[in-house]
């Protein structure tokens, strides 16, 4: 199963990290990131299609504490879910908020020739409770 490995909020907008689980012969086709507000019941699922993802970033509600959980997917199945981590998101809540609605994350897969991660990034439009 993966594992979150962080959980940022800047203003508004939550970033999410896991690591990659281990494969055994059936190599990890997609992610499913589940967050919903703190006691709420419902879940909210974003499906990661990019097997090599390890970030995503949200813009959500703001001064609102969600929880977060991740799991990998192959052709055999879904794995367990990682341990749910939660996080308060910062901002004011009494202004506009001009980032609601839009999905973006950030795929970091290679390293450059001096270390450092070379990162791209997509934003999709996308509805949140």
């Amino acid at each position: 199963m993966p594992e979150i490995k962080d959980v940022k909020e800047e203003g508004c907008k939550v970033a999410v990290e896991w690591t990659k689980p281990q494969s055994i012969g059936c190599p990890i086709l997609s992610y499913t990131i589940r967050y919903k507000r703190q006691k709420a019941k419902n879940w909210t699922s974003i499906n990661v299609t990019d097997p090599n993802s390890n970030h995503w970033m949200l813009v959500l509600q703001c001064a609102t504490t969600y929880e977060f959980e991740v799991v990998a997917s192959n052709e055999v199945g879904t794995s367990l879910p990682s341990k749910v981590r939660s996080v308060t998101t910062g901002g004011d809540t009494t202004k506009e908020d001009p980032y609601r609605g839009i999905s973006m994350f950030v795929l970091c897969t290679r390293r450059a020739p001096c270390g450092f991660d070379l990162c791209e990034h997509y934003v999709t439009d996308s509805q949140f409770n």
